[in-house]
């Protein structure tokens, strides 16, 4: 069972979904948020679509979830994931973790980071040089081959059904 939260409709001509798994309790998920914003709004209107997606529904409640978009002035449409569905599909194991795919496809495009933010659990980069993300909505968008498709997500782990 999906619950859906702050859904906005897609529009045809959104060619590439960028799904991105997360957990409100999470700090890392937590600490990623201004970055995702930024990213929303510079590639929302250039044919990418977003949507959050909470695979953990034995935290995430349309409270906590509503609360968390509130706190971080998240504006991109969300997702409870309670079924997994999703999550399964694209094979998220962490959150943070994000998937690029290609609509028309169903090809991941890019996996893995937002940034390198976070060399492991609980250790913080003091300078953030990595955009993985972003560089390779950029590439996307440009039509160019994408860099890095994939990189190690750092997070905390997405709970099995």
């Amino acid at each position: 069972m999906l619950l859906f939260c702050n859904i906005i409709k897609a529009t045809e001509k959104d060619s590439i979904a960028v799904y991105l798994f997360m957990l409100e309790s999470c700090p890392i998920s937590q600490q990623v948020t201004p970055a995702v914003n930024q990213i929303y709004r510079e590639f929302k209107g250039r044919g990418v679509s977003f949507q959050l997606i909470f695979p953990n529904a034995d935290y995430t409640t349309p409270e906590t979830l509503h609360s968390f978009l509130k706190k971080y002035q998240l504006e991109i449409p969300a997702v409870i994931d309670s079924s997994k569905s999703i999550t399964n599909k694209w094979g998220a194991t962490v959150t943070p973790e994000v998937v690029v795919v290609k609509k028309s496809t169903g090809a991941i495009l890019y996996r893995g980071r937002i940034d390198n933010s976070y060399v492991s659990l609980g250790k913080k980069r003091s300078v953030v040089n990595e955009h993985y993300l972003k560089d390779a909505l950029w590439q996307i968008v440009a039509n160019k081959t994408i860099a890095i498709p994939q990189t190690e997500p750092v997070g905390c782990f997405i709970m099995k059904p």
